[in-house]
């Protein structure tokens, strides 16, 4: 576990926008903590019953069953990266103050 690397919204951006490739820097999804809870920012759908967007926020659950969505809620689904940055699904907080918070933990990247 890495504490947070990413020190400005520029840090966060330019590995979640462009092309993904994680061998290039840019990725598919992140896993974190804030404030003890685990959430994961994926690029895209994690799951087949949900419609088309480009990014996701979810929350862990306890729930693992692959019928019920794997382990993740989705919390918030967008199609651009300021809406991402201005989501206020994590805890009332606009994304933009979590994603550069120096207590998150980031769990890992794919």
């Amino acid at each position: 576990m890495i504490k947070n690397e990413f020190i400005n919204l520029t840090d966060f951006t330019s590995q979640y926008t462009g092309e993904w490739n994680p061998s290039e820097g840019h990725w598919f999804g992140l896993d974190f903590t804030y404030k003890n809870i685990t959430y994961r920012l994926n690029t895209g759908n994690m799951y087949t019953n949900e419609e088309d967007f480009l990014f996701g926020l979810y929350i862990k659950t306890e729930d693992n069953d692959i019928e019920t969505n794997q382990g993740y809620k989705l919390l918030f689904s967008c199609n651009s990266m300021e809406d991402l940055l201005n989501s206020t699904a994590i805890d009332n907080t606009c994304f933009r103050d979590i994603i550069i918070n120096k207590d998150v933990e980031l769990l890992g990247q794919d």
